[in-house]
């Protein structure tokens, strides 16, 4: 999963829709905790986890922070015995619709990005490519982040999403409420 691409593509996603297309030092961006992750990531697995992350191809994390983060929550939350039997180690986040996770545990995945991973931080970027700093960040505080999960985990997972639709639309009047122009 490619979150800066995948932010780049809901930021994208407005014109597309105007045009008529289709304190304790953690990462706790969106209300989560990742507190107790970093030691899961210091094991001898969490490290390659981590690492294998930070390898990929899919361009998620910008920071070994972030990778460890997530490699932690999934070590704390699923269990290094199941991550390894599904092989994780292997490989990234580019695979992982590939490994055999349940539903609970590609939610988990979804959730330990998005606690560790700035998504709306990320999109903010991308929308003031776009916008000024004003809208963007009145457009970013109008997101509906379940909705955003929804959409990643649904890439994740490759089940079809009507939440696209739904964001997209929610993503229009978030920018006509904030005063900016697609045009």
């Amino acid at each position: 999963m490619n979150i800066r691409r995948f932010a780049a593509v809901a930021a994208a996603s407005l014109a597309l829709v105007a045009c008529g297309g289709g304190g304790d030092g953690t990462n706790d961006y969106l209300g989560g905790s990742s507190a107790g992750a970093a030691k899961e990531a210091d094991s001898e697995f969490g490290q390659a986890l981590t690492q294998a992350f930070m390898e990929d191809d899919t361009g998620t994390f910008e920071t070994e922070e972030q990778a460890a983060c997530v490699a932690g929550t999934m070590i704390s939350e699923i269990g290094e015995e199941r991550l390894i039997e599904l092989g994780l180690g292997d490989g990234g986040l580019e695979q992982i619709s590939s490994y055999g996770f349940n539903d609970e545990e590609f939610s988990t995945v979804v959730d330990a990005v998005f606690t560790c991973v700035d998504i709306i931080g990320t999109m903010k970027a991308q929308l003031t490519q776009q916008f000024t700093e004003e809208q963007a960040t009145c457009i970013t505080d109008k997101i509906d982040v379940d909705m955003l999960k929804g959409m990643a985990l649904s890439e994740l997972t490759g089940a079809a999403s009507t939440s696209a639709d739904e964001f997209n639309a929610s993503m229009l009047k978030a920018v006509t409420d904030c005063g900016a122009s697609l045009g």
